[in-house]
Parts: structure tokens; sequence; C-alpha cells
């Protein structure tokens, strides 16, 4: 996609919200009006507003392979932290970011990563779903045995 400019300031649009894959609505920094944008083709993935699981459940992993490395050492950080009696503060923290992580992950991704085709990055993104759905039943599995646990002590 080219860079778009403003019509009454020139400066540079920047990407509000993606309709669909072929229209945007396009902001102006210096001005702040926005501009809805249609295309003749395809230029947006169908998956790019989608919630993605596999940021959601494995961030840091999600993050390594996708170009966004600087969110990875938040995780890692906050992961870290999430020893002894912190994890019952770090944990609704980590949930909570995670929400917001997989809301955003697909549109951050597609801008910062260089991609081939807009079918990769879909089916990418597709695979990271499955990834984050088999982690996300593994953890609910071991957090169920662990309370069991210690319910049981």
């Amino acid at each position: 996609m080219k860079k778009e400019v403003c019509s009454e300031c020139g400066n540079e649009l920047y990407l509000e919200k993606v309709i669909d894959t072929t229209s945007v609505v396009m902001k102006c920094k210096q001005c702040k009006k926005k501009f809805k944008l249609d295309y003749e083709e395809k230029v947006f993935p169908k998956n790019i507003n989608s919630f993605n699981l596999g940021a959601f459940a494995t961030p840091v992993l999600w993050d390594m392979f996708n170009g966004i490395s600087i969110y990875s050492l938040f995780f890692i950080i906050l992961g870290g932290m999430a020893v002894g009696p912190l994890w019952i503060i770090i944990f609704p923290i980590r949930l909570l970011l995670g929400i917001y992580f997989g809301m955003k992950a697909n549109r951050r991704s597609w801008y910062r990563k260089e991609w081939k085709s807009i079918e990769q990055f879909e089916k990418n993104q597709d695979n990271w779903n499955i990834v984050g759905f088999i982690s996300t039943i593994i953890m609910v599995i071991f957090a169920c045995v662990t309370l069991s646990e210690y319910m049981s002590l």
C-alpha cells in the first residue's frame, strides 16, 4: 500500500480503522481530519481486525515471529515478576494485556513486518490461532490440575 497524504495539509495519513479488504479510514496527525479511502483491489487481509489467539496465549513466541519484539520483552518481565504471592496481582494484568494484545496483534503485524502477500499473512495468522487454541487448552488443564492439588491440601 502506498503512503497516503492529507489533501488539506499534505502530511502523511495514518491508519485509524480498516473497514474491509478494500476500504479504510485514515487520519491526519497534523490537522486531525479523517478520510475514508476505497481501493479497487484487495489491499488488506480479511483477518486484519480479527482476534489473534496465538498472540493472546503465546505473546512472546508470536512477537518473535511477527516482528514486534518490544512487547516480548514486556511479557517476559511480567512473567518473571509472577512468582510467589505476586502471581495474584500479575495474572489479571497479564490476562487483560493479553486480551488487548490479541485484539490488536494482526493489525500491528501487518504494518510492522514485511509480508510477501496478503495470502501469506492470512495463513500465518490462522496457524497462530491454532497454536493459541492448543496453548489455551493446555493452560486451562494445567490451571485445573494445579487448583485441584491446591484445594486438596
